[in-house]
């Protein structure tokens, strides 16, 4: 990308998108509003704004609402805003913080899928407690405990060495026989 964070921390800034754990967002104002608050930050053109604020709604199945305070959304509702919010401004790096916690199953399936159609197209950084999720959506995965990471690698790998090194086998006689 180019920019030392030392020098053009703002440049650098520009290219991020974050979705935070704990949404930000403006409970006062409707979806175009939130999304259209973070895009003239981003310095986009309306025109351009409303164009990308449309389809980061429809994907995020949250165009009947869109009109709607945010105040008055599910939790779930706001996990999907606050990933449109981070996307908005088209970033190259985008940081999604347990993105899909919340989320009923139906919903959690389609940002998985939105996740999945950027990769290769953006870096993506995710953090989450949902192993299926790590599994269907990272190339590589890290394992923290106590703030280090003690496991690195794809999926696979890990996968592999973890049922190499710890395994057990429980065995039982008759569970069901009454005594």
């Amino acid at each position: 990308m180019g920019y030392d964070i030392a020098k053009e921390p703002f440049k650098v800034k520009e290219l991020i998108g974050v979705s935070p754990q704990d949404t930000v967002l403006s409970k006062r104002l409707n979806c175009w509003e939130n999304l259209g608050l973070i895009g003239k930050v981003h310095g986009i053109e309306s025109k351009e704004l409303k164009r990308r604020s449309w389809e980061l709604l429809e994907t995020m199945g949250l165009t009947e609402r869109s009109k709607d305070r945010v105040g008055k959304f599910s939790g779930g509702m706001n996990r999907r805003l606050s990933i449109a919010m981070a996307l908005v401004h088209e970033p190259e790096v985008l940081f999604l913080d347990e993105p899909t916690l919340g989320l009923d199953p139906q919903a959690r399936r389609a940002v998985w899928e939105y996740i999945a159609q950027l990769k290769g197209k953006k870096s993506i950084l995710l953090t989450t407690h949902y192993m299926e999720e790590a599994d269907f959506l990272s190339d590589r995965i890290g394992i923290i405990d106590e703030g280090r990471i003690v496991a690195l690698g794809t999926s696979e790998e890990l996968k592999t060495n973890f049922l190499k090194t710890r395994s057990m086998l429980i065995s039982a006689k008759d569970l069901t026989a009454k005594s």
